[in-house]
């Protein structure tokens, strides 16, 4: 099926608020603005990723804890390197002889792009201290970051020639390996770091959690479920260890077990959110759970009663289960909580939506989109519209959008789509082409226009169509269109084998499926054409071509039966 096709469906569905509402299309945006700062990570800085970036980097690196030093390193983390340098400079001149300073320089050389100098610094903090493991790592990340893996693998191995429980320096030696290509040493070198982080349940799931990346990567789910029932083995009743076990779970598709073992963490966490905002997202679906959800739910919002974010999810639920004035009273607490963001008002947008009142869902979406003029709530607005029978207003909304910015790109596709339901080629033309002016790799747009021209024979279809595939040979709908108009320009055998693809990428999308079996019949070879349309035609499966296969089926069998 084509990607334009699949896109009007979904818009202008409105048997649910998840589908047309816009709230969730703006929460990773907006969530540390959302959350408390207590609750929020360090500021993510250039330091953060250098050293800070792991729990477990503080846990083997920050080991001084000298006033002095702390103090500076609060100061790095808020970019606040004058001032950084000023008391470095001054404490250096009291302590020659400190090597931690020199490495506080380091870090400071880092943030300001000296990484000739922040070397120096490190070496000078080693001539001090053959020793001193903070120099050492130092060294080998930032050899690691400029490329030079020669001398990053030297530092790590004299980092563990120090201390062979370091579990950093197994972690950056991985990285080397990873860039050298050498997958068996990646895995050999996490295992060694599990083996000497063994009694640190901490480091054990930090190893852990790199060696499921690398089993993932390399196709071995089977092996992550071992790993995490090992460390549950160790630590029975450990809180991280359990969330570890129900990650691996959920990666393998093992929900049941997951919801099991979040069970048994919120049971012996009273105070932790995360994991029930987890386990009430696993359960809203599930029949039956509905009264155990709400339970969650209160309970989050009684540990954190004053958290958007958490009251946002509830909200979200509350719409799901149809409770529409609690959530219009929750909603109305977000507004409270945080009133610049829009938030408040794309909830109530969402309730009312849901309790079919759609006139005052677009008031909220419009007064929303007034505070925060975002492309998700402008498509919501439209589609509001439109599903209350408003096409023209929502014509006029998005032209009066493009007379603000004549290259808002969610408005012209928009139009677009809309122009493209009333058939009117010329204007859906005109906003797909003022996209691809401004985006000429748009690989959604090459190919719907491709499609448009495609229904209407329009020549021009063909390279759109092979110019979206080129850009994403491995999305179904693009192969599908692609192999379609090659198959109806007569590339016969190209275009059967790019459908078998797409075919293949989708193997439930049985509009893709049809257009291969036609593509059979044209090329002759009509058993494999009548076996994959008994497959389409019996199945329950509704799909837009289903009567197309079923008339071709019919067709096929009864010339069959004429031999």
């Amino acid at each position: 099926m084509n990607i334009k096709r699949v896109a009007i469906a979904t818009t202008l569905c409105l048997s649910s608020p998840f589908t047309i509402g816009a709230t969730y299309d703006l929460l990773d945006e907006q969530q540390n603005e959302l959350i408390g700062p207590e609750q929020m990570a360090p500021p993510e800085n250039k330091l953060n990723r250098f050293f800070f970036g792991e729990k477990l980097y503080d846990q083997q690196i920050i080991t001084n804890n000298k006033q002095d030093h702390l103090d500076i390193i609060s100061l790095l983390k808020k970019d606040r390197l004058n001032d950084a340098e000023n008391k470095i400079n001054t404490l250096i001149n009291q302590h020659p002889n400190d090597p931690e300073l020199y490495n506080l320089q380091a870090l400071l050389e880092i943030l300001k792009n000296n990484n000739d100098l922040a070397i120096e610094s490190f070496q000078n903090a080693i001539n001090l201290d053959q020793q001193n493991l903070t120099a050492h790592i130092g060294l080998t990340k930032l050899f690691l970051e400029t490329g030079n893996l020669a001398k990053a693998k030297e530092y790590a191995i004299k980092t563990l020639s120090i201390n062979d429980k370091f579990i950093l320096a197994y972690f950056l030696l991985a990285d080397i390996a990873n860039k050298e290509n050498k997958q068996k040493d990646i895995e050999n070198l996490l295992l060694t770091a599990q083996e000497k982080s063994l009694g640190n349940v901490q480091q054990e799931i930090s190893v852990a959690t790199n060696l499921v990346k690398f089993y993932v990567a390399q196709q071995q789910l089977n092996k992550t479920i071992a790993l995490a029932q090992n460390i549950i083995k160790r630590y029975p009743s450990n809180s991280s260890a359990l969330s570890f076990l129900a990650n691996v779970q959920l990666l393998n598709n093992k929900k049941k077990q997951a919801i099991q073992t979040l069970e048994t963490i919120v049971t012996q966490e009273p105070k932790d959110i995360h994991h029930r905002l987890l386990l009430a997202k696993l359960l809203v679906g599930a029949q039956g759970k509905e009264k155990q959800v709400l339970k969650l739910l209160d309970e989050i919002t009684s540990i954190a009663p004053n958290n958007p974010l958490m009251l946002i999810q509830k909200t979200s639920f509350l719409i799901k289960f149809n409770r529409l004035s609690e959530a219009l009273s929750s909603a109305q607490k977000v507004k409270l909580l945080i009133p610049e963001t829009g938030l408040g008002e794309l909830l109530e947008g969402d309730i009312y939506l849901a309790d079919n009142k759609l006139d005052q869902a677009l008031a909220s979406y419009q007064k929303a989109y007034e505070m925060k003029p975002k492309k998700e709530v402008l498509n919501v607005i439209a589609n509001v519209m439109i599903a209350n029978n408003r096409q023209s207003d929502a014509i006029n909304f998005l032209n009066k959008e493009l007379e603000k910015n004549k290259k808002n790109i969610a408005a012209h596709f928009k139009l677009a789509s809309i122009y493209e339901m009333q058939k009117n080629v010329t204007e859906t033309e005109k906003h797909y082409q003022a996209i691809l002016a401004e985006q000429p790799d748009n690989v959604t747009v090459l190919n719907n226009l491709a499609w448009l021209y495609h229904q209407h024979e329009n020549s021009k279809a063909l390279s759109l169509a092979e110019k979206a595939y080129q850009k994403a040979p491995n999305s179904a709908a693009i192969a599908d269109t692609y192999g379609t108009i090659l198959v109806t320009q007569g590339s016969l055998k190209e275009g059967i084998k790019v459908l078998e693809k797409a075919a293949g990428l989708a193997p439930g999308n049985y509009d893709i499926q049809y257009h291969l079996a036609n593509a059979y019949v044209l090329d002759g070879k009509n058993n494999q054409a009548i076996e994959l349309l008994n497959t389409l035609v019996g199945s329950r499966q509704d799909f837009s071509e289903k009567a197309a296969a079923r008339y071709l089926l019919k067709q096929l069998v009864g010339n069959a039966s004429k031999l």
